[in-house]
């Protein structure tokens, strides 16, 4: 995966493994009593699950999230409105995606299918800019303000509408 993640299988002899173990974990007991968007997809032949379309589907589910555990490996949970019901998945692996906020489960009952749990939340992609060279334009009555930085290649394109700019000016100092 091209953002951060970390990865546990099964059996692995990696000195890490018990760490991400314990780091997925803990990533899992904390989405107690929060909503989160349940997600399966089979993974066809020998396609990479990383490119599964995780856009929302039918079947996806989204609720809130109750009572849950670890048992040895396998992750126990309960929906909120069904609390007599226990689930439970037992991995063969797990990717948690830090940036996304999703892990994947890969369940040993089911060869091919990938769960992925996530938080149902806009995340932002944060770009650090520091002194950046800088353009202005009018458009269709839009003020548009381009920052660039050469030393990361990075160019963000700003379009402002009359009452966006006067909000910002009154913003700056």
């Amino acid at each position: 995966m091209n953002s951060l993640s970390l990865s546990w299988y099964q059996g692995s002899d990696s000195p890490t493994a018990a760490m991400d173990f314990a780091t997925i974990t803990q990533w899992w007991l904390q989405l107690e009593g929060k909503e989160i968007i349940w997600q399966q997809r089979m993974i066809s032949g020998m396609g990479d699950w990383r490119e599964l379309d995780w856009s929302a589907q039918q079947f996806d589910e989204r609720f809130f999230i109750k009572n849950l555990e670890v048992r040895g490996i396998t992750l126990f949970w309960r929906k909120a409105n069904e609390l007599t019901r226990e689930l439970s998945t037992t991995p063969h692996s797990l990717t948690l995606d830090l940036d996304r906020e999703a892990l994947y489960i890969f369940p040993q009952s089911r060869q091919g299918l990938v769960l992925r749990v996530s938080l149902p939340m806009v995340r932002y992609q944060t770009v650090d800019l520091r002194n950046p060279t800088l353009e202005r334009a009018i458009a269709q009555g839009n003020f548009i303000l381009t920052l660039k930085d050469p030393h990361q290649a990075v160019e963000v394109r700003v379009t402002l509408s009359p009452e966006s700019l006067l909000a910002l000016k009154r913003l700056l100092p």
